[in-house]
């Protein structure tokens, strides 16, 4: 049994959160009350899923700075499949600024997520890794994303760290200083993380409507694509196979050496 604990950052990372933990539930057969429907021998929860008191849980920590996306996760159906402790939020957003993320949320944040991620990797008998989704786009996503992977580095420096980032397109752009956030947030993740995984916005759009036939597709249709594609990702980790059995092995297998 080896571990794998999530962080989604920020109101993106948060929403394919909620996209990807519905469609592990589904695929591992637990209700969205965390009681298990019909046992498989032929998948393995335990690196995902946390056993609480005949419940299953999410090895997974929701922040953002703002409480709008996490309180409506809070509210939908699946709200009570995740433990209340591990939806952290602040009261201001980062003003899609990354000085705003990386400078002063961080601080107001800082504490609270410490402890509370401790007090999940105490529940791992054997941590693998992390996987870290957000967006390089948004002031949280680019601005406290760095101090985190940077934390989780130096606790945890023979841990893999496995991150997921969505980069931003000028055809699907909220806000007109999304390059900037990339450019600075960039530089700083890229130091703390094993394996950088890139999703673009604009080439998902193109999927989702040449491919997928969706006429118009919204933020959850390329929400859903990406549950799709962290499942599949991860398949080798949840049952038994030969290939990237580990998360140390994505970049081993991915990343080409000299």
């Amino acid at each position: 049994m080896r571990e794998c604990v999530s962080f989604h950052i920020g109101g993106c990372g948060s929403q394919i959160g909620s996209a990807c933990w519905d469609l592990l539930r589904t695929e591992h057969q637990i209700s969205n009350t965390g009681s298990l429907l019909a046992n498989n021998n032929l998948i393995n929860h335990f690196p995902f899923f946390e056993e609480v008191r005949t419940k299953y849980v999410p090895r997974a920590l929701f922040i953002d700075t703002e409480p709008l996306v996490l309180d409506e996760i809070r509210r939908n159906d699946d709200g009570v499949f995740f433990h209340p402790d591990r939806l952290i939020n602040a009261n201001e957003d980062a003003a899609n600024n990354f000085a705003r993320g990386f400078f002063r949320l961080t601080r107001e944040l800082e504490n609270i997520v410490e402890n509370i991620s401790r007090r999940t990797l105490e529940t791992c008998d054997n941590l693998q890794g992390f996987l870290v989704y957000h967006s390089l786009g948004g002031g949280t996503g680019s601005g406290y994303t760095p101090n985190l992977l940077k934390k989780l580095s130096d606790d945890n420096p023979k841990k893999c760290i496995l991150n997921m980032a969505i980069y931003p397109s000028s055809k699907t752009s909220n806000a007109i200083v999304e390059p900037y956030n990339t450019l600075f947030g960039l530089q700083h993740i890229s130091e703390s993380s094993d394996c950088l995984i890139l999703f673009d916005n604009h080439s998902m759009h193109k999927v989702c409507h040449s491919k997928l036939r969706i006429r118009s597709p919204h933020y959850a249709d390329l929400n859903n694509l990406l549950a799709q594609v962290m499942a599949s990702m991860t398949c080798s980790l949840r049952s038994p196979g030969t290939l990237n059995v580990d998360l140390a092995e994505f970049p081993t297998n991915l990343v080409p050496f000299d």
